[in-house]
């Protein structure tokens, strides 16, 4: 007896389709919007823009990072936002900073201090998503305008 399996037939349509895969504001790489960048990863690149330009960093401050991202269009998965006074406001930016601050690795002062064992880990989490998601990464990080002198 043979089996053989189908798959399903794909149901998008052309538009939706194209709409996978775009190119950068210079044209030369392509985005695979189909793979989102990693939450974590633009966090982690937050502290370690603010660390280098010796910036404050504030959870609200990174909040509106992901707003900026999905207003471009880059996907970020399940990030939830919510509206506060004055902006938009993350609870997985909260977490995010909460298990520093937990571990030690962070001061909860206004604005928030990672120390250097954080800024480390922080550098980890971006070198993996490089070497995971490149282009998407470095299309995050340029419409941010954050320069994360480890990333290049």
């Amino acid at each position: 007896m043979k089996l053989s399996f189908k798959s399903p037939p794909d149901r998008r349509t052309n538009s939706e389709i194209a709409t996978c895969r775009i190119y950068s504001e210079k044209g030369d790489r392509l985005m695979n919007q189909a793979k989102s960048v990693s939450p974590q990863a633009i966090m982690a690149a937050a502290v370690l823009d603010a660390n280098a330009r010796g910036a404050s960093l504030e959870i609200e401050g990174v909040s509106e990072l992901f707003l900026e991202l999905a207003k471009k269009g880059i996907g970020l998965g399940e990030i939830a936002l919510r509206k506060v006074p004055g902006g938009v406001y993350s609870d997985d930016a909260e977490a995010f900073v909460g298990r520093f601050l937990a571990a030690g690795y962070a001061t909860a002062r206004s604005p928030i201090t990672f120390s250097e064992k954080g800024v480390d880990i922080c550098k980890k989490i971006v070198e993996k998503e490089c070497s995971q998601n490149s282009a998407n990464l470095e299309k995050a990080l340029s419409i941010l305008g954050l320069s994360v002198p480890e990333f290049k």
